[in-house]
């Protein structure tokens, strides 16, 4: 089930920025996250899965903050740490 998930937002990287698909993949990966975090409680296994979606998540939140560059370099870091 969670293997299904990696196409789906490993395809994020290559597409072109814009606010409304930023906010369109954070609504799915976002739904992802809760998914896979079900699946962490079941099995540890899936938490490499959970901390990549992590990852992504905080990705496309400092594309939304382009305006600040403050707090675009620390999502980008936060996401590195992942």
């Amino acid at each position: 089930m969670a293997a299904s998930l990696l196409p789906a937002f490993g395809d994020l990287v290559s597409r072109p920025i814009g606010k409304r698909r930023v906010h369109r993949d954070l609504a799915r990966l976002r739904a992802a996250r809760l998914t896979v975090a079900k699946l962490v409680v079941a099995d540890p296994v899936y938490v490499p899965i959970f901390e990549r979606i992590e990852a992504e998540i905080a990705s496309e939140e400092a594309r939304l903050m382009d305006a600040d560059p403050l707090a675009s370099a620390r999502a980008i870091v936060a996401a590195r740490r992942n």
